[in-house]
């Protein structure tokens, strides 16, 4: 059974959906703000301590064009992340940065701001189905794999050899490693709500073994080669 657990400071999270958009955590992304709701929701953020300017950047489940300026749907796991960043630019809009700190349950409230809100509980993994051996084995086998293929890749492939050098925190590792190598937005929201560390490794190792395969096939001159 997945257990969610409340988060402790703000008990609610401003809620930033994008479409064909899904931040993974420990990935620090940017962003430009432009649209005044944000630019107010910013604001808000800067005026609070830094560890607690967070914020939930779920996929928005698009249907019209209308929908990007009204309150559409949109997929209840998400990332809530921290503004680790952020400049002023010409014309009252900001660009952010954002890293990913983990994966939430969000359910929108009622919001008497111009910006949507929503409260958040971690959504955690299966951990009592996953085996620490197992997990062990195929870390290695994700480091290895990342590694090999870093080393076809030359310069192309320093990003992964950094990423196969640490290997402290197995989830963050499998996450980062998904932020490089997934880029279709529907992969990615279904690699984030798998509620399995060793399935996600799983489709890693597949994706990884997929892309040594067309490297060695097409050589390694194309970046490209590394997303899915």
């Amino acid at each position: 059974m997945t257990r969610n657990r409340s988060i402790g400071k703000p008990d609610r999270v401003p809620l930033f959906p994008l479409p064909d958009h899904v931040l993974l955590p420990g990935v620090p992304t940017p962003y430009r703000i432009f649209e005044p709701r944000y630019c107010l929701m910013v604001k808000d953020l800067l005026e609070k301590k830094e560890e607690e300017r967070l914020i939930a950047i779920p996929r928005m489940i698009f249907r019209t064009e209308e929908d990007l300026f009204g309150s559409p749907p949109f997929h209840h796991i998400g990332v809530v992340g921290k503004m680790i960043a952020c400049s002023e630019l010409p014309g009252n809009e900001y660009h952010v940065l954002v890293e990913g700190l983990d994966r939430f349950l969000l359910e929108e409230e009622k919001s008497s701001l111009p910006y949507r809100v929503a409260r958040a509980a971690v959504f955690e993994d299966d951990q009592e189905l996953d085996n620490t051996q197992l997990c062990a084995k195929k870390l290695a086998s994700l480091t290895d794999a990342l590694m090999r293929l870093s080393k076809v890749l030359g310069a192309d492939g320093n990003a992964l050899a950094a990423l196969a050098a640490n290997r402290s925190n197995i989830k963050m590792l499998t996450y980062r490693v998904g932020g490089v190598i997934i880029q279709d937005p529907g992969q990615r929201q279904r690699f984030l709500e798998e509620s399995r560390l060793l399935n996600r490794m799983d489709i890693i190792l597949e994706i990884l073994a997929g892309l040594m395969a067309l490297v060695r096939m097409h050589g390694a001159g194309n970046s490209n080669t590394l997303v899915c």
